[in-house]
């Protein structure tokens, strides 16, 4: 009987949602949680990238980008192809002397917005959009890209973190 006793408790203390998290949460609990956590990660990895931009080690910093694939249903980030890389090369190949992070917007795991103020010279400026994406709990950063359909998230709409 002790193991019948036994059996029912853990059926009756698994089979209960008593204040947990819902089976099937509405679109608005299914939000992205921002911790501190998460907004140090990414902003490490923007400056670790632009560090290497500056110290024009671009082979380096163009290994830290990766893209998603909108059309996979599982969004999972992978490192930029040869293709890729040889045009962003462009890109990477400026002279950047100096830069400052303007803006962080956190949306939700895919539709993310760090902007980067890039120095080029003492009379131009530029500004960078980075697109970091979370996917099994770890941070990928990727770049803002038009031809992908990303445009600069709207600020009133999103969580700014900071």
């Amino acid at each position: 009987m002790p193991g019948v006793a036994l059996a029912a408790a853990i059926l009756t203390g698994c089979g209960g949602n008593k204040g947990g998290i819902p089976a099937n949460p509405s679109p608005e609990e299914n939000r992205m949680v921002l911790t501190s956590q998460d907004t140090t990660i990414t902003v490490g990895l923007v400056n670790d990238f632009m560090n290497r931009i500056v110290e024009r080690d671009t082979k380096s910093a163009a290994s830290m980008l990766y893209t998603v694939d909108y059309d996979d249903p599982d969004r999972e980030p992978y490192p930029l192809t040869e293709e890729q890389l040889s045009e962003i090369d462009r890109m990477l190949s400026m002279p950047v002397t100096g830069f400052e992070i303007a803006e962080f917007v956190f949306d939700t795991p895919e539709s993310n917005e760090v902007r980067c103020k890039v120095t080029v010279s003492d009379r131009f400026t530029t500004n960078w959009y980075f697109k970091p994406v979370r996917y099994l709990g770890n941070w990928y950063l990727c770049i803002k890209d038009s031809s992908q359909g990303d445009r600069p998230l709207n600020s009133e709409q999103a969580e700014i973190a900071r």
